[in-house]
């Protein structure tokens, strides 16, 4: 199971097409972009297997949107760049499903 994080507040869970990995082509259509990024999660003093995948180009449009739920779990699990906003739908999951 995979969580999908919206920029407006919300979470669906959602699962891949295959029932266990996603593929570059439904992560795009997903997030409503042309490539993606991925964003290992890390609890401090070594990594784990939780990542968030967004859009790469997120960043680069014009006016980028703030996603609250992904910034909070993304400064909750990583000890450095705290100060880094998470911006655009984000797909939270097991890295071992991308």
């Amino acid at each position: 199971m995979a969580t999908l994080l919206k920029t407006d507040g919300t979470s669906t869970e959602i699962e891949p097409a295959n029932g266990k990995k996603f593929t570059c082509k439904e992560l795009c259509k997903l997030l409503n972009c042309d490539t993606v990024d991925v964003i290992d999660l890390m609890y401090g003093t070594g990594p784990n297997d939780d990542i968030l995948i967004g859009d790469e180009d997120g960043r680069m449009i014009d006016e980028p949107i703030e996603n609250p739920l992904a910034t909070k779990l993304y400064r909750e699990r990583w000890s450095v760049g705290k100060e880094c906003n998470i911006v655009g739908d984000v797909i939270f999951c097991k890295n071992n499903q991308f």
